[in-house]
């Protein structure tokens, strides 16, 4: 299939008078080489970007994607579209993004926002640095980084992390992530550096992970210096090869009902409603809770990082006033079809 790149601008005009233009670019792509023609066109067009991505499975051939821009502009990268990007679903599994067990599939430098919405990011693998599926690093002043709705699965790091590793100066976000499958020495998940603003991770599944150095810290490391806002909520975290679910430094993070199978640090004040059992998985490999588990509906409906609008496959976060732990809301799945309407 043959489809050329679609860029709309747009300009802000208030009262009859021009204001400083509000520059957004709209790319809608289809194959892996129009979506690297779209992230090198939007390192440097000045405009805050967004790309839309069709419905499909992309396979990036050896060579990693990668958006390396040093301009105050954002950029967005969206999946699920219906061909022509008029529509969309809000199911992470219907757009994947394949590294074919040779590549990182995402790599990202930034000056300013990144998000990644409704993708999954499968097979990467990195020798020599930590980042199997995606390594986002952001070196401006108040650069800020939100990873939701996506799967980071079966990727591999010989070296460190083998998911995903954020190094972001401002506040980095991670809701309604599946991440599972994941092989290296230490993490699937490392989030922070020294100038990292706030994190907040909410309303993730991080299960059927392992390390390889069984004396790796933590398979999610939440990371920043100081007295930095850090919070984990709604999580479920289990079934990771025996090492610690969750690290941090003592006292740190605020902890709001997650289940987690072992966490050996101490939980920050104020952390409350947080247990330590069987999730009720609906099989193997499928992370739909049973109607059995204990885990319905007990999650916090105003965590520090707020909710998303939908859970990993399209359903409402939010259902009969009640919210699941992981990235799976029971909800009314009768009506659920994680298409817009």
């Amino acid at each position: 299939m043959s489809k050329a790149l679609r860029s709309c601008l747009f300009a802000g005009i208030l009262g009859g008078v021009a204001t400083t233009p509000a520059l957004a670019a709209d790319f809608c792509v289809d194959t892996v080489q129009d979506l690297r023609t779209a992230l090198e066109t939007a390192q440097a067009n000045g405009d805050d970007d967004t790309i839309q991505i069709v419905r499909g499975t992309y396979h990036v051939g050896g060579n990693h994607l990668l958006f390396n821009s040093s301009e105050a502009n954002s950029i967005n990268v969206v999946g699920g579209f219906a061909a022509g990007c008029a529509t969309r679903s809000h199911d992470a599994e219907m757009t994947v993004l394949d590294g074919d067990n040779t590549t990182q599939i995402f790599n990202v430098s930034t000056s300013n926002d990144f998000e990644m919405h409704f993708l999954t990011l499968t097979n990467g693998a990195i020798i020599g640095s930590s980042g199997g599926a995606m390594a986002v690093f952001g070196n401006g002043a108040a650069s800020q980084a939100l990873l939701a709705n996506v799967i980071i699965r079966d990727s591999t790091s010989d070296y460190g992390v083998g998911g995903v590793i954020f190094s972001v100066a401002g506040t980095v976000t991670l809701q309604d992530n599946l991440i599972t499958g994941i092989t290296s020495p230490s993490a699937a998940v490392y989030i922070g550096s020294q100038t990292t603003v706030a994190i907040h991770f909410t309303n993730n599944t991080v299960t059927g992970n392992v390390a390889s150095n069984p004396s790796t810290s933590g398979m999610v490391y939440l990371g920043a210096a100081g007295s930095v806002p850090m919070d984990a909520s709604n999580n479920i975290l289990w079934d990771n090869g025996g090492v610690p679910d969750l690290d941090f430094i003592n006292g740190a993070v605020l902890l709001t009902a997650n289940d987690y199978e072992r966490i050996d640090v101490a939980f920050g004040t104020g952390s409350s409603g947080n247990v330590s059992v069987d999730p009720g998985f609906a099989g193997s490999g499928d992370f739909h809770l049973r109607s059995d588990s204990p885990l319905l509906g007990i999650g916090a409906l105003a965590p520090p990082g707020g909710l998303t609008m939908y859970d990993l496959e399209g359903n409402l976060r939010i259902w009969n006033g009640a919210v699941d732990l992981g990235v799976y809301e029971r909800g009314d799945v009768i009506f659920a079809d994680g298409y817009d309407i």
